[in-house]
């Protein structure tokens, strides 16, 4: 009943502005959070709308990524990749992008691209501390500490009450004979 009244609350909103892609992407959000339900055709209407949305803006790069993690869902990592392929062409500063991106690669156990692509959405991001600390768990899992130690050394400069960068560290420096600076962290 609930999911009714929101369909035809979405519907009612295309139907009185059929050229507002924003509402064709409210439809599509609703129908891709029930793919994991295996809810009949949730897939291809999800995409249907994203597909109107996408016609509807087409240099949008958001909606691109919507199409990426809609192909994510249905499981396919091939052609997620490519729409996050395709909306960083759209919009080369694209944070979202190289984050999402980023996660398919290390999906795709492609690490040291995936890397990269988090120094790139860090560098767009202006030293965003929630993607410099996504960056320095990412180096931290590859066992790479002496960069993690680099990395959030700068953030916990920047931010030293910044629980979870201090919490890296603290392993990091641990991981390196640091156990001083780690319990210090």
């Amino acid at each position: 009943s609930a999911l009714q009244k929101t369909l035809d609350y979405s519907m009612k909103a295309i139907n009185l502005n059929k050229t507002d892609y924003q509402n064709w992407i409210l439809l599509g959000n609703i129908y891709a959070s029930l793919i994991p339900y295996d809810i009949s055709n949730a897939y291809e209407n999800a995409q249907n709308a994203y597909n109107k949305a996408d016609n509807l803006s087409p240099k949008n790069p958001a909606i691109t990524l919507l199409l990426g993690r809609l192909e994510l869902a249905n499981g396919s990592l091939t052609k997620a990749l490519d729409y996050a392929n395709k909306a960083i062409s759209l919009k080369n500063n694209y944070v979202e992008g190289y984050v999402f991106r980023s996660q398919l690669k290390v999906q795709n156990n492609d690490i040291s691209a995936a890397i990269q692509d988090f120094q790139a959405a860090a560098y767009y991001s202006e030293n965003n501390p929630q993607i410099i600390l996504q960056l320095g768990v990412l180096l931290y899992n590859l066992k790479q500490y002496e960069n993690t130690v680099s990395i959030l050394e700068k953030l916990v400069a920047v931010m030293p009450d910044y629980s979870d960068a201090r919490y890296f560290l603290g392993l990091a420096y641990d991981k390196l004979g640091l156990a001083d600076d780690a319990i210090i962290q």
